[in-house]
């Protein structure tokens, strides 16, 4: 099967950086040992990523990333092999973010990507503890 990664724009925003939020997944599918992954990245608008956000996960609101896993992940020896998925970013919400910690669009939509992904790869966020791993290996997958 191998790695198969599609970016799609249904935002009003134009110009993002498709190919660097590729590098970004294909870093942490590799980091990761995941050979195998069909992951669609759709950069979202205010009203699908608040509709996503309230049909499945409960939240009327708007967000930074969304991560569905639309088959279960095939597991072996405790490691995940193979991932199908779609990633949604909120690009309004990411820009927003990224005017706030001073960095740049394109470093925002890349942590976000990585973000996305590791979920895809079974990481959680629930707590401080996790949140604080999940920020230390983003940081490792968008150098």
């Amino acid at each position: 099967m191998g790695i198969n990664i599609n970016i799609y724009n249904s935002s009003s925003l134009k110009h993002l950086p498709k190919s660097k939020t590729k590098r970004v997944i294909e870093n942490v599918l590799g980091g990761e040992g995941i050979e195998d992954a069909e992951i669609s990245l759709i950069f979202a608008g205010n009203s699908l990523i608040r509709k996503l956000n309230k049909d499945y996960l409960q939240h009327d609101c708007t967000t930074d990333v969304i991560a569905f896993a639309l088959e279960e992940n095939e597991i072996e020896h405790e490691a995940i092999i193979n991932i199908d998925g779609e990633i949604y970013i909120g690009v309004e919400v990411a820009k927003r973010q990224a005017e706030e910690y001073s960095v740049s669009l394109a470093c925002e939509i890349k942590r976000l990507a990585a973000h996305g992904t590791l979920h895809l790869a079974g990481y959680d966020d629930s707590t401080a503890e996790l949140r604080e791993q999940m920020r230390q290996l983003e940081d490792k997958y968008i150098k």
